[in-house]
């Protein structure tokens, strides 16, 4: 299961980097928070508690609709995930769970 639920989450969370990135970019809180929120949602699934916490902080600057750090928690998650997808594409992760 947890295989399947990486290979999952390395497909779609691409897809929803780059809307995080729109959304600050266009200044669209309602898409920052939506988009934020699935993504914590699948970061949740797969137990990656520091990426976690940075999707929700970018959900709760779209919920409050203040923007201005949102970059920087961007590139910080941006980071995470990179550490993620090394440890997802390793084969021999399911060695070490």
């Amino acid at each position: 299961l947890m295989t399947e639920l990486g290979q999952i989450f390395l497909e779609d969370y691409p897809v929803q980097m780059i809307e995080l990135r729109k959304a600050i970019d266009c200044g669209d809180a309602c898409q920052l928070e939506r988009t934020a929120h699935s993504l914590k949602g699948a970061l949740g699934t797969i137990a990656a508690s520091n990426a976690r916490t940075l999707a929700y902080e970018l959900e709760i600057m779209g919920h409050t609709a203040r923007l201005d750090k949102a970059a920087i928690i961007l590139q910080q998650l941006t980071a995470e995930l990179e550490r993620l997808t090394v440890f997802f594409t390793d084969p021999s992760w399911v060695d070490r769970i």
